[in-house]
């Protein structure tokens, strides 16, 4: 199931897909597809200004969601329109956006509300997406990294990097809920450092999730239902 199908299942709500293949597509210079995220980001503004001037369309009710160069796109859309709702970052890219750098990347900044997903988080010399915090909010599944399933060649895997996807949408119709605790890093969650009591967070889509702040991490399985309430 795709994610636009899972939320019309859930949610009475318009959803908008946008189809930016033939500037994502430039396997020859990838800065290039990289550059071409701020044009997509405006172009997504003002879809969303068109909205809300044409309908009365609140901001606050708006939410985007995007994947890998997605993400950034989203940020850079929310950088534009006062008090955007909500954003969800899927494993936000890494190459070519700094983590100093709010200004060209996903930030809190960005929304009312931003959550990230990590699961292939940038170490050493593999992984395709940002291992830093970047949200109000930010979640990282089996650390964030190498994540329980996936197969790995030298270190590689672009199913890691693919995974957060699946988690968000299994997130959005699923009767389990991805649980996630408060924990200053991965080592100290699989130590058992870490508790939640108030403080406990749910990965995903779930409109309750938009309360939470700082790093969570959180266990799944290999395989669909990867969800191990």
């Amino acid at each position: 199931m795709t994610a636009k199908d899972a939320i019309l299942s859930v949610e009475n709500a318009n959803v908008v897909l946008v189809d930016w293949e033939k500037g994502a597509d430039n396997l020859l210079d990838y800065n290039q597809a990289a550059a071409n995220c701020r044009v997509v980001g405006a172009i997504i503004a003002r879809l969303m200004t068109s909205l809300h001037t044409s309908t009365g369309a609140s901001f606050g009710n708006m939410y985007v969601i995007g994947h890998s160069l997605g993400a950034h796109i989203a940020g850079y859309a929310g950088e534009k329109i006062n008090s955007l709702g909500r954003i969800t970052g899927l494993d936000p890219a890494y190459l070519s956006f700094s983590k100093k750098n709010p200004a060209i990347r996903l930030d809190s900044s960005d929304a009312e509300y931003v959550d990230v997903i990590h699961t292939d988080g940038k170490r050493w010399l593999t992984g395709l997406g940002i291992a830093d915090r970047l949200g109000h909010a930010d979640f990282f599944p089996n650390g964030g990294f190498d994540q329980p399933g996936c197969p790995s060649f030298f270190g590689y895997s672009t199913c890691d990097h693919s995974r957060a996807r699946s988690y968000f949408v299994e997130s959005i119709n699923s009767t389990c809920r991805f649980n996630a605790i408060p924990c200053r890093n991965w080592g100290r969650f699989k130590r058992g450092k870490c508790s939640c009591d108030t403080n406990c967070a749910v990965m995903g889509f779930s409109k309750n999730n938009t309360k939470f702040s700082g790093k969570f991490y959180l266990k799944t399985r290999k395989q669909r239902p990867f969800c191990k309430e």
